[in-house]
């Protein structure tokens, strides 16, 4: 995928000015990503209501601050990126496009199918870019199992799992729960994921069912663990296990054939494989120094790429929708407990 080369180029063309709305962590990685791609830090603005966020960004990164979206409009920036909670998100984006602004949104971008397809339809009536982030597939370990599962020796994928925990208390370890966590969050965590799945595999989830339920004593609007089965249009078997209680990062994703079996480990950062026939595991792990912040200074300079006319998108709008319709049917067959034996 050619695109997916985006990020060894800087962008080199007439400087170009952005807004970044949301001055928590992803707003600050995307400030970040896009200083690193050659944007001066007079040409960002962040736009957020609250002052120790605009103060931070001042001294941090040298990007000054603005109270409001509106006011981000009138600086007359080329595009923004929207780093909020999703329940947010697609609200703020519609206001960007229908300004004449591309966009670049944290998933989801809409917490459902018709609110993404409005979006996206928005965008192609105002001729603009609406990119919705997934930055995984730029990762090398990623990169690595898309090029194993084409290899014959593999064989035809016949199921997948992936099992994702992470302690949500210490995504942002400064700051109460309450403050930065909503429902969204660990719906952006699965978004992800699937994307990352459509990404390798070029298949689409068909059918499942979804167990998602609050366990702990944690706050956590939407619960705290989620069970995924199903099956995808191609007749892999699909199992996604996700929670927020795990002290210890867990982010393994394996997939099956009669021939072998691909695993994916960014906890322990390395994919590896094993082949019946070779009867050996063969094990790669992610080039000596790399960050995982890379896959992400990448895809936004696919995006740099893309407002400027020299690319396309990698994670178009009718992906996305296609995504968010899983989420669509997953809250159509979400049960609070299973049936009773």
């Amino acid at each position: 995928m050619e695109h997916l080369n985006a990020g060894e180029d800087k962008h080199e063309d007439k400087p170009m000015k952005f807004l970044v709305i949301g001055g928590g962590s992803m707003g600050k990685r995307r400030i970040r990503c896009l200083m690193a791609n050659g944007i001066d830090a007079g040409d960002i603005r962040l736009v957020d209501p609250r002052e120790d966020r605009r103060e931070e960004s001042r001294s941090k990164y040298g990007v000054d601050g603005l109270n409001d979206i509106q006011s981000g409009l009138n600086w007359n920036p080329d595009a923004a990126m929207v780093c909020v909670s999703g329940e947010r998100a697609a609200n703020i984006c519609a206001t960007l496009l229908e300004g004449g602004k591309s966009v670049f949104c944290e998933v989801p971008m809409g917490l459902n199918a018709d609110e993404t397809r409005k979006l996206g339809m928005l965008a192609q009536q105002r001729g603009l870019l609406a990119a919705c982030g997934a930055q995984q597939p730029f990762h090398p370990l990623i990169k690595q199992c898309r090029q194993w599962l084409k290899d014959p020796a593999f064989g035809k994928p016949l199921a997948f799992t992936l099992d994702w925990g992470q302690y949500v208390p210490g995504w942002h370890p400064y700051e109460p729960l309450s403050v930065f966590y909503s429902a969204s969050q660990l719906t952006a965590v699965m978004t992800l994921e699937i994307s990352q799945l459509y990404e390798i595999t070029g298949d689409r989830i068909a059918t499942l069912k979804c167990l998602r339920r609050q366990t702990s004593t944690l706050q956590t609007p939407g619960g705290d663990v989620c069970d995924i089965i199903g099956d995808t249009r191609g007749g892999m078997a699909v199992s996604m296990h996700f929670d927020l209680l795990q002290r210890s990062m867990r982010n393994i994703a394996r997939f099956t054939s009669e021939q072998g079996l691909i695993e994916l480990d960014f906890a322990q950062d390395h994919s590896r494989r094993y082949i019946v026939a070779d009867k050996q595991w063969e094990t790669v792990p992610s080039p000596k120094g790399y960050s995982y912040e890379q896959c992400y200074i990448d895809e936004i300079a696919l995006f740099l790429r893309c407002i400027a006319g020299k690319a396309q998108w990698h994670n178009p709008v009718a992906q996305v929708i296609d995504i968010v319709s899983v989420f669509d049917a997953m809250h159509r067959d979400a049960r609070q407990s299973g049936e009773k034996v």
